[in-house]
């Protein structure tokens, strides 16, 4: 974890955690995954978006143009 909540990535005012390992269905009840210290970061906004692609066209297309299936424990606002 970083100190001072600052991003890990850019060192801009970080206020998201990020779970480096992605939580999906199989591991969100895992607390070796969600709780492990060694599995988390701060991100600022910026860096987690780009982090889960969010608002890219990599977020929506794969490599052929397909669109993808919506993450179901991703929300968007």
């Amino acid at each position: 974890m970083s100190v001072n909540e600052l991003c890990e990535h850019c060192g801009a005012i970080g206020i998201e955690v990020h779970h480096k390992d992605r939580l999906s269905i199989d591991n969100v009840s895992d607390t070796s995954i969600i709780l492990n210290q060694e599995n988390l970061e701060m991100l600022c906004r910026n860096c987690h978006n780009k982090e889960h692609k969010r608002f890219s066209k990599e977020d929506r297309f794969d490599s052929e143009g397909n669109m993808l299936k919506v993450n179901p424990l991703y929300k968007r606002d």
